[in-house]
């Protein structure tokens, strides 16, 4: 019994491991959070901000204001919106979990 528990034990960890999402993920994440925020507010422009990348100019401005923890099961992204606001995003399992609604951090006038 207590192998087994001990294999199962050491698959979760090598599953977590190997399923940490990496920078270009969050990026991606991120830009797709930005898109779908955008696409609520405004379809016509979102769609013109994606064929000139803007999308990706606004998300570049975010993940310079990140910063990543990797724990090697898993990692958190601090997301500095100003000095005194910042967010957290936990990437386990190849998803990104906000631990806050993310809807406030993805207005776009704020940036």
């Amino acid at each position: 019994m207590k192998t087994v528990t001990a294999v199962l034990l050491i698959g979760m960890l090598l599953l977590l491991a190997g399923t940490n999402p990496e920078p270009d993920e969050f990026r991606e994440w991120l830009r797709l959070q930005v898109l779908s925020r955008a696409e609520v507010e405004s379809p016509v422009i979102t769609t013109f901000a994606t064929v000139l990348g803007l999308d990706k100019v606004v998300v570049n401005a975010l993940v310079s204001r990140s910063e990543r923890k990797d724990f090697i099961l898993f990692s958190v992204y601090t997301l500095s919106i100003s000095a005194s606001e910042t967010w957290n995003i936990v990437g386990v399992l190849n998803h990104f979990m906000p631990l806050r609604d993310m809807s406030y951090v993805l207005n776009i006038d704020r940036l």
